[in-house]
């Protein structure tokens, strides 16, 4: 496999996982047994940033990568302690938490093996 494919790969899956997180976070969102507004903020402060690095994503732009990564580590803890508290089955906080994990992991990969940036 070549470098290009590999990279290739690496970026189709962090695509998938990128995809499966917005879901997650907004059924976690759904579920919780609260009234109208405070689901819609929920919803809006578990997507909103994850919806704003798709753009970066597909442009394959190394800042994006990177600050989407601290930005991930929120999701993992989020979802860590989610799961941790619940009193009942959180499914949708586990596939959360282990698609921020798996998504970091990748991130982490393409960053150490993005070609190098031109100087300024």
């Amino acid at each position: 496999m070549t470098p290009d494919q590999s990279r290739r790969l690496l970026r189709t899956l962090v695509g998938i996982c990128h995809l499966l997180l917005i879901i997650a976070a907004a059924t976690w969102a759904l579920s919780l047994q609260q009234s109208l507004p405070i689901i819609a903020v929920a919803s809006a402060a578990a997507v909103v940033p994850l919806a704003l690095g798709i753009r970066g994503l597909y442009l394959d732009k190394a800042d994006t990568y990177r600050w989407l990564g601290l930005v991930l580590v929120l999701y993992i803890g989020f979802g860590s302690v989610e799961v941790i508290t619940s009193q009942r089955e959180s499914l949708s906080a586990v596939v959360m938490m282990m698609a921020a994990l798996a998504e970091v992991l990748l991130l982490m990969s393409l960053i150490r093996n993005a070609p190098p940036t031109p100087r300024r």
